[in-house]
């Protein structure tokens, strides 16, 4: 072994690093992942181009920032990044929310079929690239596909992504890019891996992290310095005082660097600018995760979910549902014990382990819960430093709170429980990978058949419920006038929260006043809602006409059902807004 190698690679790994790559090896796990997706997400491959996994909810912002992105690009030839169309006519900058362009851009060329194809595709290619990166990232430290892939089934299939999945968070569920970061910086860090082309994989998968979440952006950062120098002290020892160690790392980082810059630019104009305040979370918050978390099966599992559900507190499911998975969870425990009795594996082996832990600490936030339940101790008064105002038993993330900028402004911690699934899996593939090599040449297949068979069924999904998208009559109606103007939707304190009505927009053609995605509102927003909640007052009225509305849209249905509808006529007649069309129970009152 040459001075500097990693003595922390799987025994079993006879052939030189490049050949666990090769591209051949992965063509059935790659048609075997993209089968799973449709299986998994069955019967949406039926209707891709007009239905949705779940309800109305952030899946039809996330539709409408594809239609919106191809419409401003193609179009208007103008930049995404701002737009009318929503907030009007103050405007809405995006980068003050989601934009996840790694996750947008590779939906437009699919989008002539509407942006609901493109979501959708996007979405089932997650969990195919979910799984076959660290498939690929397995195999090439075991040197067994089969391990790859039940490595890659367990990742890809998570609870944490399909939680998500259910609820439309097209950003989130780009954890295909996380894979690929820290897969490429593991093969930096590995003087065997002599091409330049892993420091330019590595930088450049940082920046489509960034280009997908600025959570998971951030969140990579920050276990990037603990799994460097976990590699670099426990992995390779003393290669602290090697040049090419510093080479790499300088190389990587420093393109790696300009690339991040330009990714967050869009974010630190819109804090700057104030459209991005700074979040306090606070030492207590429901988005910390509790150890049992990881324990509890997703509730969504068509066998055991509804008991779960039914016996714990699940109110947080969607960013709670961390749940490892017993099969994955004994496989990477087979890959600690094993690992740790060889002294080829050791290190390598706690170095993942190590990086699990690490993910695992800091999604419980600032303070200790469990059960979802804050959890408070009696200390003596020499250990009251450990407390935090509330009297709860304070853990390492208040330090990174106290001290790291913009930590403060985060969460939801729970979403680094997505890196303790990945370093999990992967020790799961190590440990696959031992007992598959164990089994024999003649039961090998059977074996690995018999753990992906597990791990499935370990992780079924849910019933999947389809729901239509479509625009209304109404929207459809404004669409095809001639007249110009903005666009309200009363009652707007409803209205204004609904992510459906940002995607009608794409129907209406026409701006709409109201829009309030994700945690800051826009100082219009602020201003107006006061006023025009008290509507059909004057004063709202009024409002409207300053504000550029031309078309009113009026829910019959809930001003009726308070004996507010005649009120309502009344007030806009008054000021010149005549009712001309009622579809589906929207009234459209149009300015004259």
């Amino acid at each position: 072994m040459e001075p500097g190698q990693p003595r922390g690679e799987m025994s079993s790994q006879t052939s030189t690093p490049a050949q666990g790559l090769r591209i051949r090896r992965f063509v059935g796990p790659a048609v075997y992942f993209l089968g799973l997706a449709i299986a998994a997400t069955w019967p949406l491959f039926l209707h891709m181009s007009n239905e949705i996994v779940g309800q109305y909810g952030d899946n039809l912002y996330f539709i409408w920032l594809i239609g919106w992105t191809k419409h401003a690009l193609l179009d208007l030839h103008v930049s995404p990044l701002f737009t009318t169309m929503l907030n009007y006519p103050q405007g809405w900058y995006l980068a003050s929310t989601e934009l996840s362009p790694a996750q947008v851009l590779p939906a437009l060329p699919f989008s002539a079929a509407g942006p609901v194809f493109g979501y959708n595709l996007v979405a089932i290619a997650s969990f195919v690239l979910s799984g076959l990166i660290p498939c690929l990232w397995v195999t090439h430290r075991t040197q067994d596909v089969w391990a790859g892939v039940i490595a890659g089934t367990a990742f890809a299939f998570v609870p944490y992504r399909f939680s998500h999945f259910l609820v439309g968070h097209l950003n989130l569920m780009g954890t295909q890019w996380l894979v690929l970061y820290f897969m490429a910086l593991s093969l930096v860090l590995d003087r065997r891996e002599a091409s330049v082309a892993w420091c330019v994989a590595t930088a450049a998968s940082l920046a489509l992290v960034g280009l997908t979440s600025m959570y998971y952006l951030y969140m990579a950062v920050v276990l990037t310095v603990f799994f460097v120098l976990g590699y670099v002290l426990l992995v390779v020892p003393g290669s602290l005082r090697q040049r090419w160690l510093w080479r790499r790392l300088a190389g990587t980082f420093g393109l790696a660097l300009p690339l991040v810059s330009v990714v967050v630019l869009p974010s630190l104009v819109a804090a700057r600018a104030g459209t991005l305040p700074m979040r306090a979370s606070g030492f207590s918050s429901p988005y910390s995760a509790s150890p049992t978390d990881y324990l509890l099966p997703f509730t969504g599992h068509p066998l055991w979910g509804a008991w779960v559900g039914a016996h714990f507190e699940r109110d947080y499911w969607i960013e709670a549902s961390l749940y490892l998975g017993v099969v994955a969870s004994a496989l990477a425990l087979v890959a600690v014990v094993v690992g740790v009795r060889k002294r080829g594996d050791r290190r390598a082996t706690l170095h993942l382990l190590g990086m699990a832990l690490v993910s695992f600490v800091l999604s419980l936030g600032l303070t200790l819960n469990w059960l979802s339940r804050p959890v408070s101790l009696h200390l003596p008064p020499w250990l009251t430093w450990l407390k935090s105002p509330d009297g709860q038993l304070l853990l390492p993330g208040a330090l990174l709170y106290r001290y790291l900028p913009f930590y403060s402004s985060m969460r939801v911690w729970m979403r680094y429980g997505v890196f303790a699934n990945l370093f999990v899996d992967v020790l799961a593939g190590s440990g696959a990978a031992w007992l598959i090599r164990r089994s024999g040449p003649k039961l090998r297949h059977f074996v690995a058949v018999f753990l992906l068979g597990l791990v499935i069924l370990d992780f079924l999904p849910p019933r999947i419920r389809l729901t239509e998208v479509a625009a209304r009559p109404v929207d459809r109606w404004i669409g095809q006038q001639q007249e110009e103007g903005g666009v309200a939707q009363l009652p707007f304190a409803e209205a204004a929260h609904s992510q459906a009505q940002i995607y009608y927009t794409l129907t209406r053609g026409r701006p709409y006043i109201g829009a309030l995605y994700g945690s800051f509102p826009t100082s219009q927003y602020a201003e107006v809602r006061p006023v025009l909640e008290r509507f059909p007052s004057a004063e709202s009225i009024a409002l409207l006409r300053d504000l550029g509305v031309r078309y009113v849209i009026v829910d019959a249905e809930w001003f009726d059902s308070r004996d507010e509808l005649d009120d309502v006529h009344i007030a806009l007649t008054r000021q010149r807004y005549r009712r001309t069309v009622a579809l589906a129970g929207q009234y459209v009152y149009v300015l004259e």
